[in-house]
Order: structure tokens, then C-alpha cells, then sequence
């Protein structure tokens, strides 16, 4: 599987785009009103956010941001001068797994064959929702993946980072924490993009997509699993029915985050001396 080939073969249809700008339109007021904040209110207000999201999606993202992922992504993913590698995918991998008490050690690929969920509740490899590339493949797939993410493109920030999220998702290189592992770069490579992009400079993810993942999960799966990852099918409905799907759920983040704002200024300025806004 070539991954830039196959991401080649998405055309975006004209739905997708007018969706894109009205999502794009409310994004940049969003940034505006972040913008206005002070550093130390914005990493305030993001993180209390990311927090927040991690507790109300427990389910779906189990821990997500746990202490060790925290530190990481402190620590590397959130510099924006710093292209992702193999290795700091293995890092949150390991921190994912580390938090939640797994039993399985995490950041390393796997060396067994991979199903996903079952069909009609149905045990077994036969029943399975998808079954990953054999693991002979995944180093291979895994090298294209983190090329790709650093590639430029011409794509939105937005678009290449929900293409991210699935192709993540159907290499599944590890035994454990794929979901959480790909949802986390979701969002930091999406804020990663957008600082890159604007020349802002988030230390924080500017949108947990947490939430209302864990609130629409019928939908996400179906979106997910509909999509096929091979060359021969035809996915293009597939995949614009996948960025519609993201695109209404930034819509509903940046309407929550909005909100959240608004009922956090009096609460922030409470903080010691905390103004929260620019002189």
C-alpha cells in the first residue's frame, strides 16, 4: 500500500468545501477570542478544557490525557518546529498504556494479526469489524504515515488531519491504545497545522474532540469502518462522509468552547492576579 498514492484518489466534493469554509469561518473567531487572552490565562483555560474533556469521555478515551501523556506532549509535541517521528508515536503509545494500568507494554509495534470490534456482537476473527495489515506490514506503513504528516500540503489543516486520524487507525500498529493514540494526534497535529498556518504559537491542543467522539460513537464507527483501505475500492463518498462527520464535530466543539469562554472570564480573573486579557 502506497499511502500518498491512496490519499491521492480522495476528491473532496463541493458539500465538504462549503462545509469547510463555514467551519474554517467560526474557527478563525474562535482563535480570535483566544488570541486576546493573556499567555498565562490561554494555557489556563486550554488545559483546565483538555482536563475537563478527559474526565466527561472517560469511555471512549480512558484517561486520554493522563499525567505521563501531559508531560509528553509538554515535553515534544508541542513544538511546532518539531516534525513527528516513529519514536515519539511509540512514546505516547507507551505513556497511554503506562497511566491506564495496562497490562500490555506499550510503544512497541505488534507482531500478531489485528481485528477490530465484532459484528452483530460476534466473537472471533471471522466477525471482526476490520482486520489490520499483517504485521510484516506495519514498520513499512508506519514510515509512509509519519512522512506523510510532515509533508507539506496544499490540503486544510482540518481535512489532512482527519485523513491522519484514519489512516492511524487502519495500520493499528499496536496491540493496545490505537484509539487513543491516533485521537491524540488528531489533535496536536491539527494544532500543530493551524500554528504553523497562522504563525500562532497553542501550547495546548485548541480543540478535544473527546466529547462528542464518545457522544456520537455509533457514527464514528460507522464513518470509520465504512471507509476501505485498500486501492481498488472506490471510498470517495466514504471519506467525504468522514470529513463532514469531523467538520460537525469541530462545529460542536468550537460552539461548546465558545460557551466555555464566555462562563470562564470571572473564574479566571478570580485566580491570584490573573488579568485574563492583553493589555
Amino acid at each position: 500500500m502506497d499511502l500518498f498514492k491512496y490519499t491521492e484518489c480522495i476528491k473532496i466534493e463541493d458539500s465538504v468545501l462549503e462545509h469547510l469554509l463555514d467551519t474554517k469561518e467560526e474557527l478563525s473567531i474562535y482563535m480570535r477570542e483566544l488570541s486576546c487572552l493573556n499567555e498565562q490565562a490561554l494555557d489556563i483555560f486550554l488545559f483546565d478544557a483538555m482536563v475537563k474533556e478527559n474526565i466527561s469521555s472517560s469511555e471512549l478515551e480512558n484517561g486520554l490525557y493522563t499525567p505521563s501523556v501531559i508531560n509528553f506532549c509538554q515535553d515534544k509535541l508541542n513544538d511546532k518546529k518539531c516534525k513527528l517521528t516513529i519514536e515519539m508515536i511509540k512514546e505516547v503509545n507507551t505513556c497511554v498504556l503506562h497511566d491506564c494500568d495496562s497490562e500490555i507494554e506499550g510503544g512497541n509495534f505488534r507482531d500478531t494479526i489485528a481485528w477490530v470490534g465484532t459484528v452483530n456482537g460476534k466473537p472471533g476473527i471471522e466477525n471482526a469489524r476490520y482486520i489490520a495489515p499483517h504485521p510484516i506490514l506495519v514498520p513499512g506503513l508506519m514510515e509512509q504515515f509519519v512522512e506523510y504528516v510532515n509533508t507539506k500540503s496544499e490540503l486544510d489543516p482540518i481535512i489532512k488531519t482527519a485523513i491522519i486520524h484514519i489512516l492511524f487507525i487502519k495500520i493499528h500498529p499496536f496491540v493496545d491504545g490505537n484509539g487513543r493514540t491516533g485521537r491524540l494526534l488528531h489533535h496536536h497535529c491539527l494544532t500543530q497545522f493551524i500554528n504553523q498556518e497562522e504563525n500562532t504559537n497553542f501550547n495546548w491542543p485548541i480543540l478535544n474532540l473527546s466529547k462528542f467522539l464518545d457522544l456520537t460513537r455509533g457514527n464514528y464507527y460507522t464513518c470509520e469502518n465504512d471507509i476501505i483501505f485498500d486501492m481498488e475500492t472506490d471510498n470517495n463518498q466514504n471519506w467525504n462522509n468522514w470529513f463532514n462527520y469531523i467538520l460537525n464535530r469541530i462545529d460542536d466543539n468550537l460552539f461548546y468552547y465558545r460557551q466555555s469562554l464566555k462562563n470562564s472570564q470571572e473564574r479566571l480573573e478570580k485566580i491570584g492576579s490573573v488579568k485574563i486579557y492583553k493589555k
